[in-house]
């Protein structure tokens, strides 16, 4: 179970919720929350509930904009230091937006030195677009699909497939033997489902 699940409640919250519903483990996701970003703080919760922190998610959101600084380069290595010190074996990151040139430019590179450095998987997510006034809004760097990116390994968040008016099945054969993480969840698509370019 994600701790984002139960956000605004604390981590320790999110840890005890997971244990009463008989999770074995969790994601962390990175927010503004003191006890999201410390190993030992989170070491501590994961013996205290018998949870494996399975992994952890780069703070990617808006409502983390200024967590850990502004530089998703600097986010993102932060994130895979995490994950290595709770023993997580996923660190879970976003594509970079269109605005991010100089993180877009390095972002494939630093995934896969990442993954090396720590031994552990970056998986990419797929995202969903946004429509306005008929109007689609593509804001990612290389589309809300990353299964076009040179990455060993992928995320399949099922709400942003229904968002985007995709099939989960379809993108989880897409992805094929680089699925390694998936976010279900009960997302639903809009009615009528769109279907976006990539």
């Amino acid at each position: 179970m994600s701790t984002s699940c139960v956000y605004p409640l604390d981590t320790r919250r999110a840890f005890e919720l997971a244990a009463e519903a008989g999770y074995d483990g969790v994601e962390v996701m990175v927010t503004q929350h003191r006890a999201t970003q410390d190993a030992p703080t989170l070491l501590a919760l994961s013996a205290e509930f018998g949870l494996d922190i399975l992994s952890i998610h780069a703070p990617v959101l808006t409502r983390t904009a200024f967590v850990w600084g502004r530089d998703h380069r600097e986010k993102l290595r932060r994130s895979a230091a995490l994950a290595a010190a709770v023993g997580a074996s996923t660190v879970v990151v976003h594509p970079p937006f269109r605005w991010q040139r100089r993180y877009a430019k390095a972002f494939v590179d630093l995934v896969a030195e990442l993954s090396e450095e720590h031994g552990l998987e970056v998986a990419v997510e797929n995202m969903a677009c946004f429509s306005s006034r008929g109007l689609t809004v593509q804001p990612f760097a290389f589309g809300y699909d990353p299964a076009s990116l040179d990455c060993a390994a992928l995320t399949l968040d099922f709400s942003h497939a229904a968002l985007a008016g995709e099939d989960s099945l379809e993108i989880a054969t897409r992805f094929g033997s680089r699925l390694r993480h998936v976010h279900l969840c009960d997302g639903t698509a809009p009615s009528p489902p769109r279907r976006l370019p990539g």
